[in-house]
């Protein structure tokens, strides 16, 4: 159930990321270089600390970073570019800025895995003291 509520809750900040108003560019870059690296980092510390998929927490920091991926082609209405519209193509740059988004938000959530691993293990040294 845990997992669910994670999940939806990264959704439904990926959601609010790609659409917004079509006159503030800046509006869609703050979602996507302040707010999501923040979620990405939180959600997968949560993840992380309460173990969210046993052994393969691992995929939801993945599946995080790629969400946050996407949101640049969406937003910026890069979709038509991807083979969707007639005659537009891909341009190297636009994989290659997809790419990089992939990156760093990774790199955000495996440093949220670890937090929420930490947060953890600090959890379970406490309740040993207190036996």
């Amino acid at each position: 159930m845990l997992a669910v509520n994670l999940v939806v809750c990264v959704l439904a900040i990926w959601a609010l990321g790609t659409d917004p108003p079509p006159d503030l560019t800046g509006y869609a870059m703050a979602i996507m270089w302040a707010l999501l690296p923040l979620v990405s980092i939180a959600t997968s510390s949560l993840a992380g600390r309460w173990r969210v998929w046993e052994r393969r927490t691992w995929l939801f920091a993945i599946a995080t970073a790629a969400m946050a991926a996407l949101v640049a082609p969406l937003a910026f209405g890069w979709t038509r570019s991807t083979g969707l519209g007639a005659g537009s193509t891909v341009s190297a740059s636009d994989i290659a800025f997809v790419l990089l988004t992939f990156c760093i938000h990774a790199l955000f959530s495996f440093i949220g895995l670890g937090l929420g691993a930490l947060a953890r293990r600090v959890a379970r040294m406490g309740e040993d003291d207190r036996s």
